[in-house]
C-alpha cells in the first residue's frame, strides 16, 4: 500500500512540473494591456497564411518610450518558474529582434526578466531564460505570475536593431512582431485565504467578501478626513488622519490626512478599498486639496481593479505651483474606459525615494469627484474632448494654416552637361520629367509658379507616386539631389522619404534605394527650403539609404518610377530641382590627393584633421540636409573635432586655410 502511495504521489509531483499551453489565443480572447506609449496591440487572425490561428500582434510606436511594453494577462492558469525556469514562446518576425520578456504579479514586489533572439526567419519559438535577468529583477520564485509582457524596444546582447548592443534604444515605428502559443509550468493556485493581502479566489474584495468576512463598505465622495477612512499603505507610504495642522482660509477643515514618504521603493504610497466600483460612467474629474514644503511636488493619482492591478489602471500625475499653502489640484479623467476600478491609489514625488522628513510629509483634504460640464475653448489649457489648448474636439479645429513658399529655392550650382541628369526643374537642360499615376491615389502634384520658378506641389493622400519621362541610367552619377518645403507646421513623427525604383529589363522593380528622412523637431525644416543631397552608393553613409543589399542604389540602370512618402504626417510640399550630378571633388576614397589628412574616419567621438602646409583657419560641419551643426576658427595645422554631440550619420565639412577651402566626408559612427 505504502508504495502505490508514493507512486502516485511522485507521479503527481512529475506532472505538477509538466509545461502545458498557457495561452494560445483560441478561445476567449485574454486581456491585453500596454505601458509607456506601446503603438498598438491587438488579438488578429494570423496574417502570414501558416495558419495559426489567433495571434497577438505588437507594433512598436516611435513617440512611445524605449521600456514601451505590451502585457498578456494569464486567464486559466497561472505561470511557476521555480521548477522550471523557462517560458517558451511562439514568435513571427521578419527582421532579427532581440525580445526582452518579463513576468511578474502586479501589485506584488518581484519580477523575472529574460532575453531571447529572433532571427527574422518567420515564426520561431523562442526559449525565455528567467534565470539570467538582463534588466534586474529577481531569481524566479514559485509565484504565481499572473502576467508575461514583451518589450520590442530591447537590444541586449543580440543582433537586433542596436549595433552598439545598449540595453535600451530609441524606439521606431512599426517594429512589428506576433505571439502565438505561449508555454511554461502551471502554477498550483492555493485555496484563498483572507490573509494574504490580495484578492483571490471568491473574495470581493482584498481578504474580504465571498468566503472570508464581508468588506467593510467603501467610503462616499468626498474623502474629507472628517470620517474614519482605512488607507492601506504600500512600499514606506503611510497615512494617517490628524488635526489640520495648516487651517487657513483656503482649507479650514478640522481634520486632513498626513501622508509620509518614508524610505523605501520610489512609488510609496498609501491606496482605499471601496466596496463598488467608482462611478466613472457619471463622473470625469477628480480635485483634491494638497499641501507641501517642497518645490515641484509631482502627485499622481491612480486608480485600480484591486482584483488585476495590473491590467486595469487609470492614472493622472499634476505637478504643484505652490509651496507652504493649500493648493487644490485637477486630475483629468475623461480618458478611462469603461472598466471597474474599486481601488484608489495615492504617490506623491513619484520616482524619488522619501526619507520620512519634512520634505516627504504632505497633506490631504477634501478628495471629490464629479462630472465636469464640459470643456472650455478660452481657459488656456487642453481640456475635455479638447485635443489642443482651447481647440479641437467641440472646440474649433486645431488645425494651422499650411504656408506655401513665395520664392523658388537657391539655384543649383553650374554643372558640366555631362555630370548632370535633370528630372525635374528649370535649370538644368532638358529634364526628363515626371508624371502622376493612378495607384497613389488620391495624391497628386500640380505645377505651380513660385516666384520665378516653376515647382512641383504635391497634395498628399498617403504618399506619392510618379513615373519618368524615360527610363534613366543613373550607373555613372554619385549624388542625388532634391529641394523640398513642408507647408505643414511641424508635428511629431514628420518624414519625407524620397525612394528610387529601378526596373531592370522593364521587368518590374528589381531594386529600390530609400532615403529616412526625418523632420527635425524643431520646426526648423518646416515652411521653408531644405536642399537634401545624399550619395547614392555607400557602404558608410550614416544609415540614410536602405534597399535589400542595405546599400544606396547599388543597381541604378533603369531607374523608372520616383516616390516621395511622408507617412500619413504631411499633407502638402513643394518639391523643386530634382537631379542626378557626378561629385568631381575628391572623396573619403581619394583622401591621398587631398590637402588635408582626417583620421579615423569613421568615429564614435572626435576627428582629426590636420593641414599639409598651412593653418587651418576654418571648419564649418553640415548634415546631409546642409544645415551647418558646428563651426571652428582654429588657426592651427592640426585640429580635433569634438564630434560626441551629433548623432551618428554623414556629415560634410569645409576645411579653409587663408589660400584655399576643400570639403571633407565625415561619419559618425
Amino acid at each position: 500500500m505504502k508504495k502505490i502511495i508514493f507512486l502516485f504521489t511522485f507521479l503527481a509531483c512529475t506532472f505538477s512540473y509538466s509545461q502545458i499551453v498557457l495561452e494560445d489565443f483560441e478561445g476567449d480572447p485574454p486581456t491585453v494591456t500596454e505601458n509607456n506609449g506601446l503603438g498598438s496591440f491587438n488579438i488578429i487572425t494570423d496574417p502570414t497564411g501558416e495558419g495559426k490561428g489567433n495571434v497577438l500582434e505588437v507594433i512598436s510606436a516611435a513617440a512611445g518610450a524605449p521600456w514601451q511594453q505590451a502585457n498578456l494577462i494569464f486567464q486559466d492558469d497561472k505561470l511557476d518558474l521555480s521548477s522550471d525556469p523557462v517560458v517558451s514562446v511562439e514568435i513571427y518576425s521578419a527582421t532579427a529582434i532581440n525580445i526582452l520578456s518579463r513576468t511578474e504579479d502586479p501589485g506584488v514586489i518581484g519580477h523575472s526578466t529574460a532575453e531571447a533572439q529572433h532571427n527574422g526567419t518567420g515564426w520561431e519559438t523562442l526559449d525565455f531564460n528567467f534565470t539570467g535577468n538582463p534588466d534586474g529583477g529577481g531569481v524566479p520564485g514559485d509565484g504565481p505570475y499572473t502576467q508575461i509582457s514583451f518589450f520590442p524596444s530591447w537590444a541586449g546582447g543580440g543582433s537586433g536593431d542596436n549595433t552598439d548592443n545598449a540595453n535600451w534604444f530609441n524606439p521606431v515605428d512599426g517594429k512589428t512582431f506576433l505571439v502565438n502559443t505561449v508555454t511554461g509550468v502551471a502554477a498550483v493556485v492555493a485555496e484563498p485565504t483572507c490573509t494574504d493581502g490580495i484578492q483571490n479566489g471568491d473574495e470581493t474584495g482584498v481578504d474580504c467578501g465571498g468566503s472570508c468576512d464581508p468588506c467593510a463598505s467603501g467610503p462616499e465622495f468626498p474623502i474629507d478626513f472628517e470620517t474614519a477612512t482605512t488607507w492601506a499603505d504600500f512600499d514606506g507610504g503611510e497615512v494617517t488622519t490628524i488635526p489640520n495642522p495648516q487651517s487657513n482660509s483656503d482649507n479650514n477643515s478640522a481634520n486632513v490626512g498626513q501622508m509620509v514618504k518614508n524610505a523605501g521603493a520610489t512609488w510609496a504610497g498609501s491606496s482605499l478599498l471601496f466596496n463598488t466600483p467608482i462611478d466613472f460612467a457619471n463622473n470625469n474629474t477628480f480635485t483634491m486639496k494638497v499641501y507641501t514644503v517642497k518645490a515641484n511636488t509631482n502627485v499622481l493619482l491612480k486608480v485600480e481593479n484591486s482584483g488585476n492591478p495590473g491590467g486595469i489602471q487609470f492614472e493622472q500625475e499634476v505637478t504643484m505651483t505652490t509651496t507652504n499653502a493649500w493648493e487644490t489640484l485637477t486630475f483629468d479623467y475623461s480618458g478611462i474606459d469603461d472598466r471597474d476600478y474599486d481601488k484608489l491609489v495615492i504617490i506623491f514625488d513619484n520616482g524619488t525615494e522619501g526619507d520620512g522628513s519634512s520634505n516627504f510629509t504632505y497633506y490631504i483634504d477634501d478628495i471629490e469627484l464629479f462630472l465636469d460640464s464640459g470643456p472650455t475653448c478660452t481657459d488656456g489649457e487642453q481640456n475635455g474632448d479638447e485635443t489642443g489648448i482651447d481647440c479641437g474636439g467641440s472646440c474649433d479645429p486645431c488645425t494651422l494654416p499650411n504656408v506655401p513658399p513665395t520664392e523658388g529655392p537657391t539655384d543649383p550650382p553650374a554643372r558640366n552637361a555631362a555630370d548632370v541628369i535633370s528630372i525635374y526643374g528649370d535649370f538644368y537642360p532638358s529634364p526628363v520629367g515626371l508624371s502622376n499615376v493612378p495607384w497613389d491615389s488620391p495624391s497628386e502634384f500640380t505645377e505651380v509658379i513660385v516666384g520665378a520658378d516653376n515647382v512641383l506641389k504635391i497634395d498628399y493622400g498617403v504618399f506619392l507616386g510618379t513615373d519618368l519621362g524615360s527610363v534613366v541610367d543613373a550607373t555613372n552619377m554619385t549624388h542625388f539631389h532634391m529641394d523640398f518645403w513642408v507647408a505643414d507646421a511641424w508635428v511629431a513623427g514628420q518624414v519625407l522619404n524620397p525612394k528610387w525604383s529601378n526596373h531592370t529589363g522593364a521587368a518590374g522593380e528589381t531594386d529600390a534605394g530609400l532615403v529616412t528622412l526625418a523632420l527635425p523637431g524643431d520646426s526648423s525644416q518646416n515652411q521653408t527650403w531644405v536642399s537634401l543631397d545624399v550619395e547614392l552608393l555607400s557602404t558608410d553613409d550614416g544609415g540614410l539609404w536602405a534597399n535589400a543589399k542595405g546599400l544606396g542604389i547599388d543597381a541604378r540602370e533603369a531607374l523608372t518610377q520616383f516616390l516621395l512618402d511622408p507617412g500619413g504626417s504631411i499633407s502638402e510640399a513643394y518639391v523643386d530641382n530634382i537631379y542626378f550630378y557626378k561629385e568631381p571633388t575628391a572623396s573619403v576614397k581619394d583622401a591621398a590627393l587631398s590637402k588635408f589628412k582626417v583620421f579615423p574616419n569613421p568615429t564614435q567621438d572626435e576627428w582629426n584633421i590636420k593641414s599639409q602646409d598651412s593653418n587651418i583657419t576654418s571648419i564649418t560641419i553640415y548634415n546631409v540636409l546642409g544645415k551647418e551643426v558646428l563651426t571652428l576658427a582654429p588657426n592651427k595645422i592640426d585640429v580635433v573635432i569634438d564630434g560626441s554631440s551629433l548623432n551618428e550619420g554623414l556629415y560634410f565639412a569645409k576645411v579653409a586655410t587663408d589660400t584655399q577651402s576643400e570639403s571633407i566626408k565625415l561619419i559618425k559612427k
